[in-house]
């Protein structure tokens, strides 16, 4: 190691090396320029400490083998680099730019991470037939957030059934609306709003019933979309006044006034997956009085 002799402000600072014996020896000179002057023990070359060549072993290659770094005439280094294989990394030209590899595609060419792009059709934002279809955008390419019932009506998801004002010919309770989706289907039904409505006298309670057993269908209802074109065709069916040997499991009752609507928003949270029925029954308190039933959903 080298040491400094003495230190003085005033004066010289000397430094020198040690040899094998403890020994100083070789003190540190410059030339008549003041460049620090140095020794190249490799070929014995003495002179400047800016030397117009200079080598060094960096390390390692993935052979085993000592490897130098060497830099160009612009003192730039070259560096070769490799993964924990020992496989040489490759990069791509384009025009003056360079970058390295960002993979290898399913034909085994190397991707130039520069031409990676984005396939948008793949990403999901809006339910079409099932599917999902390319995010909405404003003209400036920023996506637009849109809701659940704009989303389906626009891709022909959203489907309306009524029953019409329809008097259920008893003051007891009575198999009203038959909501199926069979089990051949491949979708689920999600219900949006259930809009019941009041009779034009007395009062009618409806109760909602999860999968009851129907010997009769009863007369059949068209279904029919949001849209007049781009519309999906539904799976489900509807019926009214179908016959039931059992109701099936009650889940909900709302009893409806003279002259009164009742608006059910479920927000698509009732579920009727395939294999699965809903009934809504209707006791009106007075025989003629006329009732109605009106249902918006999705298929997805």
């Amino acid at each position: 190691m080298a040491d400094l002799s003495y230190i003085d402000a005033a004066q010289e600072v000397k430094i020198v090396g040690q040899d094998a014996t403890g020994n100083r020896v070789n003190f540190v000179g410059a030339d008549s320029n003041g460049n620090m002057l140095s020794k190249d023990f490799a070929t014995s070359a003495t002179g400047s400490a800016v030397p117009s060549n200079a080598s060094f072993t960096a390390g390692k290659n993935p052979s085993g083998n000592l490897q130098a770094l060497s830099t160009d005439a612009s003192g730039r280094l070259f560096v070769n680099l490799f993964d924990n294989a020992g496989n040489g990394l490759s990069s791509q030209a384009n025009g003056a730019q360079r970058a390295l590899d960002g993979g290898i595609d399913g034909a085994g060419i190397q991707i130039d991470p520069r031409q990676c792009v984005v396939d948008v059709t793949s990403l999901p934002s809006a339910a079409t037939n099932g599917t999902f279809d390319t995010p909405n955008a404003d003209p400036f390419g920023n996506q637009i957030s849109i809701s659940e019932t704009y989303a389906y009506t626009r891709f022909g998801q959203m489907f309306m059934v009524s029953s019409g004002l329809l008097s259920s010919g008893s003051s007891s309770e009575k198999a009203y609306f038959y909501f199926r989706n069979a089990s051949g289907n491949t979708k689920s039904v999600r219900i949006k709003r259930i809009i019941l409505a009041g009779p034009n006298s007395g009062t009618t309670n409806y109760k909602f019933y999860k999968n009851p057993t129907i010997t009769a269908n009863g007369t059949a209802l068209t279904i029919t979309g949001a849209r007049q074109t781009g519309q999906a065709s539904p799976q489900a069916t509807c019926f009214t006044l179908p016959t039931a040997s059992s109701m099936g499991t009650l889940f909900r009752a709302i009893n409806v006034p003279t002259g009164s609507s009742f608006i059910l928003d479920l927000d698509y949270s009732l579920w009727i997956e395939p294999n699965n029925s809903i009934l809504i029954t209707a006791n009106q308190s007075l025989i003629g009085g006329l009732s109605g039933v009106d249902i918006d959903f999705v298929e997805e």
